[in-house]
């Protein structure tokens, strides 16, 4: 006996923005987030919000972001101006999330520019680690010096994190008892659409573009397809490279014109889980500050990896599964030429070798 279903055609779900009043409350918290006014002059500033809120059609996150940055300057004359530029977008038919979003980048130094379009380098919904995130932004050159004595780089880059954080470019959430950071949806393609000409993400089954402009700095290669490993070698200026392939452990000749041609390299992303050796024609990556491997079946660090006096972050934290592994033997021998060394994570006691304090 059979059961006739009848599924009933559905009309799609359309979500509606806030009410106008969750809305405005939602851009006050933002706006007011560090409130030392006082009642005349918080009043002001309040009659603006609610001018602001009527033209962000009840959207939760332009209310998020337009509230970080009106809590970036307290001044009545920059709550105005951000209220003149919405209203400019109206005026010009241009009302979307995008065109509000996009003034959240325009206020940002740029050195926090340089931060957020380059997340757009990462996979949708990538939940990112701070610390290994200010490490990488370290490693391209895009934290500025302290001028306050004592203050590390880390230290600096985080700052600019809870930045980019409090102006709602990251959400923060918790997920097993651990602060995660993700960007939104339209956070990343506004990332995107601003660095178009920096920035390729290659995913399996897709192709390399035909025209590669000149200005592409960072890429990222999720791919089985050895065609498309072997082209990368033509990025001659790429800054950061991402690459997560399966390769052959016979073959690694792809790797090395890599290493021959991208010699601009100041970070190096490997994710190739069965790659049991780096060429030691990884020394050409003179200007190199960051190298993580992520495989578990990696027998030791090139001997000429000590050559690159750069190099700043030495990241291979997976187990290794394979009797090859020589132990205290993984890393080169005289690793502690590396004198601008920072951070270094390896499994097991790989790191007994190098000397305490290298690098601080």
């Amino acid at each position: 006996m059979f059961e006739e279903v009848i599924l009933e055609k559905t009309q799609p779900l359309r979500l509606e923005g806030l009410e106008h009043e969750e809305c405005l409350e939602l851009l006050n918290t933002h706006a007011f987030a560090v409130d030392n006014l006082d009642d005349q002059r918080k009043l002001k500033l309040k009659l603006i919000t609610a001018e602001i809120v009527k033209k962000l059609s009840g959207s939760p996150l332009a209310a998020k972001v337009i509230g970080g940055i009106l809590n970036s300057n307290l001044d009545e004359g920059h709550w105005r101006r951000v209220l003149d530029y919405v209203l400019e977008i109206i005026k010009l038919g241009q009302n979307d999330i995008m065109s509000v979003l996009r003034l959240s980048y325009v206020h940002l130094p740029q050195p926090l520019k340089s931060c957020s379009t380059f997340c757009s380098i990462f996979p949708q919904d990538c939940l990112f680690d701070r610390d290994a995130l200010v490490r990488q932004w370290i490693a391209l050159g895009f934290i500025q010096p302290s001028h306050f004595q004592g203050e590390t780089m880390e230290d600096i880059g985080g700052r600019y994190f809870d930045v980019l954080v409090k102006k709602n470019i990251f959400d923060e959430f918790e997920q097993y008892h651990k602060k995660c950071y993700k960007m939104h949806d339209l956070i990343r393609e506004l990332a995107q659409s601003l660095s178009i000409y920096e920035c390729l993400r290659v995913e399996d089954g897709a192709k390399l573009p035909s025209t590669i402009p000149k200005t592409l700095r960072y890429l990222s290669v999720n791919t089985t397809n050895p065609d498309i490993i072997k082209n990368i070698g033509q990025f001659k200026y790429l800054h950061a490279l991402f690459l997560s392939y399966l390769p052959s452990n016979q073959d690694i000749s792809a790797l090395i014109e890599i290493f021959k041609a991208s010699r601009s390299l100041r970070l190096l992303d490997v994710c190739a889980p069965t790659l049991k050796m780096i060429p030691e024609e990884i020394e050409n990556l003179i200007h190199l500050r960051y190298l993580k491997i992520d495989s578990y079946g990696l027998i030791m660090l090139p001997r000429s990896l000590s050559n690159l006096y750069q190099l700043q972050y030495i990241i291979n934290d997976r187990q290794q599964n394979t009797s090859e592994t020589k132990g205290d033997n993984f890393l080169p021998s005289d690793i502690n030429n590396l004198s601008n060394l920072r951070y270094v994570i390896l499994f097991e006691n790989y790191i007994s070798s190098i000397y305490v304090g290298l690098g601080s």
